[in-house]
């Protein structure tokens, strides 16, 4: 600060030195001391009421005043400096210079003055824009808990307080009503969800239940089928069992009465040969000696004639009984040819059906009663 003041207070020296540095002539010199010299006068003058200026309250409206006065001369001084320069700096490069550095000097011994009139000036300026953002600051908290539900505003700070107290209480009554909009929504929700969640849980409960009812009567049904397949097939194995049993019996009485048939036939078929043979000795015989002779005996007659006779006398039980016999005793004949042999297998096939078939009526047929 000490020497700031000291160069100010030895500015002509200064201008003296810049003269003799830049080797301006007599005249110029003399020339610039008559137009730079008042100006630095002047501007001493003004300087030391300025530096003595300072307010520190907005009530000060004098000093303020006092402040412009003093910047708006000192703003005028160095413009006349300026002009002078201006003027100066025509003659040549050298004496320009010269000017400038002269001009310099001014400025500076203005310059900062002139800032801090400025500034004392604007005092009242500096003192309303910082309010104007301690202001805004207070009023940016209080509205940030209800921003959501507060008004655009370009600046808070330029509301009056009853306007910025009126929206921050609307924002409040908004908010609130939001709140508790949404406070009843979710308890809705929560409702919603809890009757959703019983019904689901009683249509499941219902769903296990019926499910289990429904396997439990699928399952009742399923064992009622199979003790009732089991109790059929236990009654159809013994039906069958009595039917293969019964079939046996009769294949078995078949099979004998077969045997028996082919040894009657046998038998039979040995005494019509032998028969034979008689009739013929005895056709011989009577060619022979032209006598009669004695005829087959009634018993041997009877033999050879005892079946074909036994269709005539039997009843119809003993008929079909015979014939079935007969049919089972029939000599087929042996096929030489693959066809012959397949044929020969569906007459045969045939045959035994017909044979059940005559056995099977004559069981059904009731004996006669005597």
């Amino acid at each position: 600060m000490e020497n700031q003041e000291l160069k100010v207070l030895t500015p002509r020296t200064e201008i003296e030195l810049a003269i003799t540095k830049n080797n301006l002539s007599t005249e110029i010199a003399s020339s610039f001391k008559e137009k730079f010299f008042p100006l630095i006068e002047k501007i001493e003058n003004w300087s030391r009421g300025a530096k003595e200026l300072v307010i520190t309250d907005i009530s000060q409206k004098r000093e303020m005043a006092m402040a412009r006065t003093a910047r708006l001369a000192l703003k005028d001084l160095r413009v006349e400096a300026r002009k002078v320069k201006e003027s100066l700096k025509e003659e040549s490069l050298r004496y320009n210079k010269a000017v400038d550095g002269a001009y310099n000097i001014i400025e500076f011994m203005v310059k900062p003055i002139e800032e801090h009139l400025q500034k004392q000036e604007d005092f009242e300026k500096r003192w309303k824009v910082e309010q104007e953002a301690v202001v805004r600051a207070e009023r940016a908290t209080k509205i940030e808990p209800y921003k959501a539900y507060a008004p655009f505003c370009p600046d808070l700070a330029f509301l009056t307080e009853e306007q910025f107290e009126k929206m921050l209480e609307d924002s409040k009554t908004l908010m609130e009503v939001a709140v508790d909009k949404a406070k009843k929504a979710e308890e809705e929700k929560v409702k919603l969800e809890k009757e959703q969640a019983e019904a689901k849980a009683k249509a499941e409960k219902e769903a296990q239940a019926k499910a289990k009812a429904d396997k439990e009567l699928k399952d009742k049904a399923e064992n009622e089928r199979l003790a009732k397949f089991a109790a059929d097939k236990k009654i159809a194995d013994e039906e069958l069992a009595k039917k293969n049993k019964a079939l046996k019996e009769q294949q078995d009485k078949l099979d004998l009465e077969k045997a028996q048939m082919a040894k009657v036939a046998a038998e039979q078929k040995a005494k019509q040969a032998e028969l034979d043979k008689k009739a013929k000795e005895l056709e011989q015989t009577s060619k022979k000696q032209a006598a009669p002779q004695a005829k087959p005996t009634q018993a041997e007659m009877a033999a050879a004639q005892a079946v074909p006779n036994y269709f005539k006398t039997g009843t119809d039980k003993e008929k079909l009984a015979a014939l079935g016999k007969m049919i089972g005793l029939v000599v087929l004949p042996i096929m030489e040819t693959e066809e012959g042999k397949a044929a020969m297998a569906n007459i045969r096939v045939l045959f035994i059906k017909l044979e059940k078939y005559v056995l099977e009526n004559s069981d059904k047929l009731e004996t006669p009663k005597a």
